[in-house]
């Protein structure tokens, strides 16, 4: 279980990189600036921004200000030509104090004995003007050029965390691999070990020089593959079986995992563990359990909202975009905390259902909190969320199965995302 004393730890140091000079003069544009005392200091316009402002900005300026007795509000054009002055880089700094869950956790989940990841990608709506066009690409929809670019994710399935990103471009898809390599060689998996890792893919990611790059670091991994892969997979028995692969001159045993699932498709799983402790069930169990990903791409863009952005500058984007991610695994390490109090409960009652932490409600407590919890660092404030979210439940609903749709819901820009071609 996270530790709430590792919890204040996290937003000590958030709140002492905020205050160092060191941390601003590596993410100020130019070291000229904040040099000054200003009506928008460094550690303000940050802290603002992690607040996640989703409404009109002037309105949730002026809010916020008020809130937490700061004085005279400034204008949304004070504000969004200071937020320029920071590099978006001072957000990605602080997004990874939230990744290691070995600094919460002296014990993080796991399945069996490894730690099961996943690497997936899904694209998202940014504002279309030349800037973001030259940045990230577009591509013509309904007379207009979109900027959806695709970010792809590492996450930590057991743990709930989001452990690294990378921004695409909008025509990408030939990339993903490339895009796989990078979260897994800019992220230090330190504590986690490469042998106790295992990265599941979807059937997008399957190549053989992915295989090659993924056995040559020793990471365990399970991928989804489609029939045109390769023609041993292919033909392959149902069952378990073994295969040997050849690439750049290496062999490569693979272990073949194939099933009949209840729509009557067969089901395609490569693996280099061939412990026969584990089992196809188990096999089966650890590809589904990649579900999660998809729920966390459901809670950026339908909960936290993270295609409502409060600028249309990709400096400011790109603040955005992680002030997003912190938010989201700061309210997963609450969640751990309260899922756990939950059960505990509930051991001592015979319900029908299991509850878990509503996480909406998570979300907008935590955006209206994150002043408090970062320049109080009180015990009191993280006892006082999670009193309240202990009280906000949603029932748990395991085994869940969906239809995919190929059809999206295209919703509306948020007014301070219009569109400026």
């Amino acid at each position: 279980m996270i530790r709430k004393n590792k919890l204040l730890e996290l937003f000590k140091n958030i709140n002492n990189l905020l205050h160092s000079d060191k941390f601003k003069n590596q993410h100020v544009i130019s070291k000229a600036n904040f040099t000054r005392k200003r009506k928008l200091p460094f550690d303000e316009i940050i802290t603002f921004i992690l607040s996640i402002p989703k409404k009109s900005l002037t309105s949730e300026i002026s809010k916020y200000f008020e809130v937490h007795e700061l004085g005279d509000y400034p204008t949304k054009q004070a504000f969004s030509k200071a937020r320029q002055l920071i590099s978006f880089s001072a957000f990605k700094h602080l997004f990874s104090l939230t990744t290691n869950i070995f600094d919460f956790n002296i014990f993080p989940k796991k399945w069996m004995q490894f730690y099961p990841f996943t690497i997936d990608g899904s694209t998202f709506t940014l504002p279309s003007n030349y800037e973001t066009q030259k940045e990230f690409g577009a591509l013509h929809c309904s007379s207009k050029l979109s900027v959806c670019p695709k970010f792809s994710f590492l996450y930590d399935i057991c743990n709930d965390i989001i452990l690294n990103v990378h921004i695409g471009s909008v025509s990408c898809d030939a990339n993903e691999r490339e895009h796989a390599k990078l979260l897994l060689d800019s992220f230090s998996f330190n504590k986690y070990h490469y042998e106790q890792s295992i990265i599941i893919f979807d059937r997008g990611y399957p190549s053989r020089d992915l295989i090659y790059y993924l056995n040559d670091r020793n990471f365990k991994f399970l991928i989804r593959c489609s029939s045109s892969f390769l023609k041993e997979v292919n033909f392959a028995p149902l069952g378990d079986s073994l295969i040997i692969d050849s690439h750049k001159k290496i062999s490569t045993n693979l272990r073949v995992i194939k099933f009949i699932l209840d729509s009557g498709q067969t089901e395609m799983l490569v693996t280099n563990l061939f412990s026969k402790d584990i089992t196809i069930s188990d096999f089966k169990n650890l590809y589904f359990m990649r579900w999660g990903i998809e729920t966390k791409f459901n809670e950026l863009k339908n909960r936290i909202l993270i295609e409502h952005f409060s600028t249309t500058k990709v400096n400011g984007l790109k603040q955005d975009i992680y002030a997003n991610l912190i938010l989201c695994n700061i309210a997963a390490l609450f969640k751990n905390i309260s899922d756990h109090e939950i059960n505990n409960e509930l051991k001592t009652k015979s319900l029908k259902h299991d509850y878990q932490t509503n996480r909406s409600f998570l979300l907008g407590v935590l955006s209206q909190k994150i002043y408090l919890l970062i320049n109080f660092l009180k015990a009191k404030f993280i006892d006082c969320i999670l009193e309240l979210i202990f009280k906000e439940r949603s029932i748990l609903r395991p085994d869940r199965k969906y239809e995919r749709s190929n059809f999206r819901y295209w919703k509306p820009l948020h007014m301070n995302t219009r569109t400026n071609l």
